[in-house]
């Protein structure tokens, strides 16, 4: 992959989060580390560092970024080093994005490599005790334990970083909008990370059901709640696909993910948001090939059918649910349930 087309090589909704992050100057330092090599920092709800080293053809022959996030092999931040950096070596460098030379970078590094472990850990514990949600996310993240007791730490967390930006009449203004859909979407890198994938599916569906509900609490003008949404949707359809991609799992784990995934689609809080109700049954159709999943499923499908057939607002939803139901008669049904169903 090389500087100059690494676009083409990434999936696109991480090019899109990193090309935000670009776009934001969430790049806080870069460092040049050697003639090719470069560390940058990268600001959001936490701050991570990504290292990027390539050849004299432009080849990325090295790149690496500290975040958990484990789905696939760059994540948004490298995406977001990749733009300025291909800024810095065309001469475009971007304002606030100033060049420094590493060894200022060492002197922390150093610093802390002599410390004892004890050291360490009472600065971590002086940090999170000073701050709540950093507390709150070291917990998250570093404790393993019981997935309910998990999931309510994860809940609390969520509590935190809504209560820190609502005003006092509970709205969250639109200049503080932003940082809350940062931090919220680290909820979403802890889900990534776990290996329990129920509990996944937990944490990003109770976040969805938050950004969901955000929409009424938060000034969304900037967009960044939409995309918290989808975020947290991307993230459930990877979880899906981790699952269903895996033939070694036995239908116990799918069928309970799936039971998730319904259960989910039936929350109130996406009454009036139909449109992410028939994204979640979309990705229900991973589950189609087992034959007890895909009807159960077909019968949600028609329960939505039902239910929004006779209102005209509803057209373009029942639309794409029928399309829905010719995805899952093309690729598991008969020919002639296929031909039936594209006449409707």
């Amino acid at each position: 992959m090389k500087l100059n087309d690494f676009e083409k090589h990434i999936d696109e909704t991480i090019l899109d989060r990193g090309h935000d992050y670009y776009d934001e100057r969430r790049i806080s330092e870069i460092v040049k580390l050697g003639d090719q090599e470069y560390l940058f920092t990268v600001e959001g709800a936490e701050a991570y560092q990504v290292t990027v080293k390539f050849d004299d053809q432009g080849e990325i022959t090295q790149t690496g970024c500290d975040c958990p996030y484990d789905f696939g092999p760059i994540c948004k931040h490298q995406v977001a080093a990749f733009y300025v950096l291909t800024d810095v070596i065309d001469n475009r460098q971007s304002e606030g994005h100033k060049i420094e030379w590493g060894i200022q970078q060492c002197f922390l590094r150093e610093a802390l490599d002599n410390l004892t472990k004890e050291q360490l850990i009472t600065i971590i514990i002086e940090m999170a005790e000073k701050d709540e949600i950093v507390k709150s996310s070291l917990m998250m993240r570093y404790s393993k334990g019981n997935p309910r007791h998990e999931l309510q730490k994860c809940k609390r967390l969520m509590e935190s970083i809504v209560r820190k930006y609502q005003s006092q009449s509970g709205y969250i203004e639109y200049r503080e909008a932003d940082e809350f859909a940062d931090e919220m979407d680290a909820l979403l890198e802890v889900a990534s990370d776990t290996e329990d994938r129920c509990l996944a599916m937990d944490i990003a569906s109770m976040l969805l059901i938050e950004a969901v509900e955000a929409f009424q609490y938060a000034d969304d003008s900037g967009g960044s709640i939409g995309r918290l949404v989808s975020a947290a949707i991307d993230t459930i359809e990877t979880i899906v696909t981790i699952v269903t991609d895996n033939t070694e799992l036995d239908i116990g784990l799918k069928t309970e993910l799936f039971e998730k995934l319904l259960k989910l689609s039936d929350e109130s809080a996406f009454d009036g948001w139909e449109d992410f109700r028939i994204d979640l049954l979309q990705i229900g159709i991973e589950f189609a090939e087992v034959e007890s999943l895909r009807n159960k499923l077909n019968q949600k499908i028609e329960a939505m059918i039902d239910k929004h057939a006779k209102d005209s607002y509803q057209r373009y939803a029942v639309e794409t649910l029928l399309g829905l139901e010719l995805e899952i008669k093309s690729r598991y049904g008969r020919k002639a349930e296929v031909d039936e169903l594209r006449k409707v």
